[in-house]
């Protein structure tokens, strides 16, 4: 009894875990699109690699600042 019982929590957190990797999947799918979306392909694809991205010079280009209210106290309520 003791074996079934250890057999099936080990499923069910494999389970789990399969599930909580196709999300964490799902999420990178996600950060991808909008890095894509809102940068060059060469800078998107060095940050990506966690690579340094040299100056570049760019014709045409849009800054947008913005201002999230409560978007500090969030990330610093869940680092």
């Amino acid at each position: 009894e003791a074996e079934y019982k250890l057999t099936t929590n080990l499923e069910i957190l494999t389970d789990r875990l399969q599930q909580t990797y196709r999300d964490l999947e799902s999420e990178k799918q996600k950060t991808d699109r909008l890095l894509y979306s809102v940068l060059p392909k060469t800078v998107a694809n060095e940050l990506r690699h966690q690579r340094p991205v040299a100056p570049k010079r760019y014709d045409s280009v849009t800054l947008m600042f913005s201002g999230i209210v409560g978007f500090g106290q969030y990330c610093a309520a869940n680092m």
